[in-house]
């Protein structure tokens, strides 16, 4: 059997992606002071439509304890992390809260990011919405689509 080889330009790639995600912690490390018990959870990068000007996210708090968190909207235009804005707030028990950013002045790809204290019982969901805070096509992200990453 024959093993095959990989090109050398997969190589840097990975060590582009690398480098990128490495700045990309630093950078939310430092945005949100991180504390080790918290979660973070993302969007991903999402593909802006013309449409879209609002960058909207709910988090229903259904615990028995307040939680804390902080919403991070991160501009990907460039190819590399800038912070658009920073909210952080702190949610009572069985309370619902909302955050919105302007993302009018981003032309292709934004990403939101939620670093919240506690998970279970938390819902959040995104929406990317017109002015008139009604969602677009392809611009929701529930909270099943939220990814987890590492800070």
């Amino acid at each position: 059997m024959k093993m095959k080889r990989f090109k050398k330009t997969t190589a840097k790639r990975v060590t582009k992606s690398s480098k990128m995600n490495s700045q990309l912690v630093a950078l939310l490390q430092k945005e949100a002071n991180i504390k080790s018990s918290s979660t973070a959870l993302s969007t991903g990068v999402i593909n802006k439509s013309t449409a879209v000007t609002i960058a909207h996210t709910e988090i229903l708090n259904r615990r028995n304890s307040a939680i804390t968190v902080r919403v991070i909207v991160i501009n990907w235009d460039s190819g590399s992390p800038v912070v658009l804005s920073t909210t952080n707030r702190t949610i009572p028990a069985n309370r619902f809260s909302s955050f919105s950013t302007n993302v009018g002045g981003i032309q292709f790809h934004y990403e939101v990011v939620v670093v919240t204290s506690r998970t279970t019982n938390v819902i959040i969901n995104n929406f990317g919405t017109n002015a008139a805070f009604v969602p677009q096509e392809g611009s929701t992200v529930l909270n099943n689509d939220l990814v987890r990453i590492r800070l």
